[in-house]
């Protein structure tokens, strides 16, 4: 605008090389850092579930649980039957202990038949003795002999019982154990310290292995999840600096980092 008989007014500035650029501004969700389903492991009823929508959790924390009459009956099963194989490993372990005592018994009549056997060869020799009762001694001494070896025999065949049954002891402990464990799924646990987001079946309810009963936010670290249009993705790229504004605090800014990019778009949305 000029001036009646002066200069005309303008605006000065100081130029300087750099790019003009429209801020970037969009809409998104705030979500956990990751969502946990705590399924059941097991089939029976949900007798409880004691955390609500909104409530915390700590990792380890029971939140619920399962009827767990039949898992415990099958428990106790298994240990009747590891107490009842203890049982057959002591009694294996006795018929051993019989068995060896046999072992030294035929052998102290060993000795002795040999010892005789000895006294009546040097009879015979001195022609004190008919050859016939020598020959009677030699034959008990072969005789005795023979039920050594027979005993020492009886002690393998006891000691391969009791290896057979400590290998069935180790089996049923296997099974004791997995019993334990199988009953251990009816108390349901917090696998992570965060918020129960949803209950997604209510207690009273048949549960079958598989089946999702409750949700869990971990909130240590949020997300914000926000749709581009894929027209403007060549304007955005990994580890890019963000500022994030949340309604509930319209005042105050946070700084996030781009961290995924998804490789498909919405089918929809585009």
């Amino acid at each position: 605008m000029k001036r009646r008989g002066g200069a005309t007014a303008v605006d000065a500035a100081i130029a300087r090389i750099g790019r003009l650029e429209k801020e970037l501004i969009y809409t998104g969700t705030t979500v956990p850092f990751r969502t946990i389903s705590v399924r059941s492991r097991i089939e029976g009823q949900l007798l409880s579930l004691n955390r609500d929508i909104g409530d915390r959790v700590s990792k380890g924390h029971v939140i619920g649980l399962i009827d767990d009459t039949l898992l415990k009956t099958a428990l106790n099963q298994a240990e009747a039957e590891l107490a009842a194989l203890n049982s057959e490993v002591a009694r294996a372990n006795s018929r051993v202990g019989n068995a060896l005592t046999e072992v030294e018994k035929a052998t102290l009549e060993l000795q002795q038949a040999r010892l005789d056997a000895q006294r009546q060869e040097k009879l015979l020799s001195e022609g004190a003795i008919a050859r016939a009762v020598a020959e009677q001694t030699r034959t008990a001494a072969q005789t005795a002999a023979q039920a050594v070896k027979a005993a020492e025999k009886q002690v393998q065949t006891e000691q391969q019982a009791v290896i057979a049954a400590k290998g069935r002891v180790v089996a049923q402990q296997a099974v004791v154990a997995q019993a334990k464990e199988r009953r251990s799924y009816a108390k349901l646990t917090s696998p992570i310290t965060g918020v129960v987001l949803e209950r997604i079946i209510e207690p009273g309810n048949l549960v079958q292995p598989g089946n999702e009963i409750i949700k869990i936010g971990d909130f240590s670290r949020v997300k914000i999840e926000v749709q581009i249009s894929e027209l403007e993705l060549g304007k955005l790229e990994i580890g890019q600096i963000v500022e994030v504004v949340l309604d509930a605090f319209p005042n105050q800014k946070y700084i996030g980092t781009l961290k995924r990019i998804s490789p498909a778009a919405n089918t929809t949305a585009r």
